[in-house]
């Protein structure tokens, strides 16, 4: 379990340093009509988690792998809000592009790369 959660942890990572987060590919990841667009930007990062919680062996791992993917999809969400996010960033953050900062305003990229979990 530790070396799985290791390579998920470095997996987000290095998504949070080039500011894209991994999709699950699902039509979930789609914004819905008339709501918040931030509000399914950590989809595909959740969906890492949740994958990572079924696989653990034992209850304290699952509920460690939920709540870090809690905090993930929180993190995503309130910097696509707060750092206002241009709808082709939060697409690409979506899509699991490996290069979403280079979208970004310099501002925004830093304050994503610079605030660690």
């Amino acid at each position: 379990m530790l070396t799985k959660l290791a390579v998920v942890v470095a997996l987000f990572a290095a998504c949070s340093q080039s500011g894209s987060a991994p999709s699950g590919g699902s039509a979930a990841s789609a914004p819905r009509a008339g709501s918040d667009p931030c509000a399914t930007v950590g989809d595909g990062v959740k969906a890492i988690w949740v994958r990572q919680a079924a696989d653990a062996t034992d209850r304290q791992s699952k509920q460690e792998a939920l709540a870090t993917g809690d905090k993930a999809v929180a993190r995503l969400q309130r910097h696509c809000r707060d750092d206002h996010w241009s709808p082709e960033v939060i697409e690409c953050v979506r899509s699991g592009g490996a290069t979403c900062t280079n979208q970004m305003t310099p501002e925004q990229a830093q304050k994503l790369t610079g605030d660690k979990m």
